[in-house]
């Protein structure tokens, strides 16, 4: 089992066990004799898929370690050789190389221009397609963190690398379908039929400008402030904020196609509508009946995709409670199940035992508003044409003694199997 395996096992695992003595206690009553023994054997699953759970981190924990060390060790004798293996030579001439470190910072604080003949000619090791220059391993990794954290749909989609400027993605457009038959009767024509969905890179831009007497000043106020870090942080989040953006309800016109954006039959199947009972509400039923309206084979990596309102209006659901006296009580279907794990991010809010993912720009609740996504988001696929890049502008904006700074990204998003998600719609009338 991998590691995502083992705790969607525990968190399901720890949910029946809850479930179970909730429904004593609300019934006032022991555990009968069957319901200790699969308590019992609750928890003791549940032991063992927490070690799992430890020694899987272990393992992983070990081989980055070892990976680290052995990229160390052919660097520093790419260094001490002057050259060697053409792995090596490429570690050592990188975008992490020395001169390479040394020329990003240089160009960030005074431009392209700005830089001596060896310092470009190091720059150019990281030229891409748009004339902007790949960052540096630091940039670029607080950059992605602070993307991934604004974009949510990120941590639940299928990213795929783009080697070309299309990528057809291969789909079973229909289903090809078998049946018993009678002995010696003619053979009929049942084969499936199969498609494509294109992938074309859409360029994404962040731009932020910086005071020049800022950059002139940020040495003298210590490591603390960090050019480097603030743009990478910034650029990040607001290329993440867009990107959940278009993922979510993009309508696929120079941006990728949302997930939420899928109204009619096209190349892929439609996404199936379940509609609530009743106008302009959702209850618990609904939300049972919604799991089950999804085809079975994909229940088992299934998420719910919504609005943090949405999903605020879901939790303070009530149900009524027969006791002595009639009352009600918040709905115990949902609650957040951490492992305290902060490398993780921990588990998942979770919504009838499914993960619950809430991204800014969903449709807002309201009658006849498609409010959630329920089902295998990894069905939409994310391909990446290649990494961010900045582009330094130092004398676009010299009037106002400012120097700016583009990000660039290249990607596409789209569904490519419309029966794997159905849509939560609040009755309009």
């Amino acid at each position: 089992m991998d590691i995502r395996s083992i705790r969607d096992e525990i968190g399901a695992t720890y949910e029946r066990m809850k479930q179970r003595v909730e429904a004593a206690q609300a019934a006032d009553t022991p555990l009968t004799g069957e319901q200790e023994e699969h308590h019992t054997r609750d928890e003791a699953r549940l032991s063992a898929l927490i070690k799992m759970r430890d020694e899987a981190y272990a393992l992983l924990e070990a081989q980055t370690a070892a990976m680290d060390k052995r990229a160390a060790q052919i660097a520093t004798m790419a260094q001490e050789r002057g050259g060697g293996s053409a792995l090596e030579r490429r570690i050592d001439k990188g975008t992490d190389s020395e001169q390479y470190r040394s020329a990003w910072v240089h160009y960030l604080v005074g431009g392209y221009r700005n830089l001596s003949d060896m310092e470009q000619r190091a720059l150019s090791e990281g030229t891409d397609t748009l004339g902007g220059f790949l960052p540096v391993t630091e940039f670029y990794t607080t950059l992605i963190e602070k993307r991934l954290q604004a974009n949510a749909m990120r941590q639940v989609a299928d990213t795929i690398p783009m080697g070309s400027f299309k990528t057809d993605i291969p789909i079973e457009a229909t289903l090809a379908s078998a049946a018993y038959v009678a002995e010696a009767s003619p053979a009929t024509d049942n084969t499936g039929t199969f498609g494509n969905v294109i992938l074309s890179p859409n360029t994404l831009r962040a731009f932020c400008k910086v005071s020049n007497e800022l950059l002139a000043d940020a040495p003298s106020r210590g490591p603390a402030f960090n050019i480097q870090t603030i743009l990478a942080s910034q650029m990040g989040r607001s290329m993440g904020a867009a990107e959940e953006a278009a993922f979510t309800t993009g309508d696929g016109s120079g941006k990728p196609k949302g997930i939420f954006t899928y109204t009619t039959a096209g190349t892929i199947s439609s996404i199936a509508d379940f509609e609530t009972a009743a106008v302009g509400t959702v209850t618990m039923t609904d939300l049972v009946n919604c799991i089950y309206a999804l085809p079975r084979q994909y229940r088992a990596n299934a998420k719910w995709v919504m609005a943090d309102a949405t999903f605020g209006l879901i939790r303070r659901m009530t149900q009524t409670v027969a006791t002595n006296a009639t009352g009600t009580s918040y709905a115990p279907f949902a609650w957040s199940l951490g492992d305290g794990r902060l490398g993780d991010n921990g588990e998942p809010d979770r919504l009838l035992g499914y993960p619950v993912v809430c991204v800014s720009n969903a449709p807002a609740f309201g009658n006849g508003a498609r409010i959630a996504v329920f089902g295998d988001t990894s069905y939409y696929k994310i391909g990446e044409r290649e990494g961010v890049s900045v582009k330094v502008a130092s004398e676009t904006f010299l009037a106002n003694n400012q120097t700016g700074y583009f990000g660039f990204a290249r990607h596409d998003g789209k569904m490519t199997l419309g029966e794997s998600c159905v849509y939560l719609e609040v009755k309009a009338s």
